[in-house]
């Protein structure tokens, strides 16, 4: 999507442009928002249809909610998994290489402490439960 109103100030880790109101800090689309349209109701959230986390464009934004929000996150395949996942541990290579070693009967226990992972952690790449796009 194009026309994105791209916010130039301070921004959040996760890429949110960020301003303060009413003393506060608060990401700049809700704030354009509430300018526009008044306050968000209670169990609303602001949503991106341009997925630009900075964007202020209210042309770009809509009311929806938290699984609105997800449901939008599977279908524009952006759901934070593998190395997007700002908490991972390992990286494609790693789970390739673990995964090797898995098939070779190497211990989850040997495999998760040369990785610095928990044994459970193996356990769930070993059954398909995490990483299991990763093919």
């Amino acid at each position: 999507m194009s026309d994105c109103i791209r916010w130039s100030g301070s921004h959040d880790p996760a890429g949110y442009g960020m301003t303060r109101r009413n003393g506060k800090n608060i990401r700049v689309h809700r704030s354009a928002w509430i300018d526009s349209f008044g306050p968000i109701p209670s169990g609303m959230m602001v949503l991106h249809s341009c997925d630009v986390r900075d964007c202020m464009n209210l042309n770009h934004l809509r009311l929806g909610t938290q699984k609105d929000n997800c449901q939008d996150a599977v279908a524009r395949d952006r759901n934070c998994r593998g190395e997007g996942n700002g908490r991972h541990k390992l990286l494609v290579g790693d789970v390739r290489d673990i995964r090797t070693g898995l098939r070779t009967g190497k211990p989850m226990t040997s495999i998760a402490a040369e990785y610095g992972v928990t044994p459970q952690a193996i356990y769930l790449i070993s059954i398909g439960r995490n990483w299991k796009w990763l093919v």
